[in-house]
C-alpha cells in the first residue's frame, strides 16, 4: 500500500465496527462529496456535511444488524 505499517494497522482497527454494506455506503458518500467539493456542486460544505451524516447513519445501521 505504500503506507507506514502503524497507519495500516490503525485503519484496520477502524474497519472492525461496520458491515460491508456500511463500508460501501461510506465509500460512495465520500466519492460523491469529493466530486461535489471539487466543483460538481454549489455548496461543498453541505456536500461534506451530508457525507459525514451518511457515514454515521450507515455505521449505526450496520452495527444494529450484527
Amino acid at each position: 500500500m505504500g503506507r507506514a505499517p502503524w497507519l495500516v494497522d490503525r485503519a484496520r482497527l477502524g474497519l472492525r465496527g461496520g458491515s460491508d454494506d456500511a463500508r460501501a455506503t461510506s465509500i460512495l458518500a465520500v466519492a460523491r462529496a469529493d466530486a461535489e467539493a471539487k466543483g460538481a456542486s454549489r455548496d461543498p460544505v453541505y456536500a461534506v456535511e451530508r457525507a459525514v451524516l451518511t457515514i454515521c447513519n450507515a455505521r449505526r445501521a450496520g452495527s444494529r444488524r450484527r
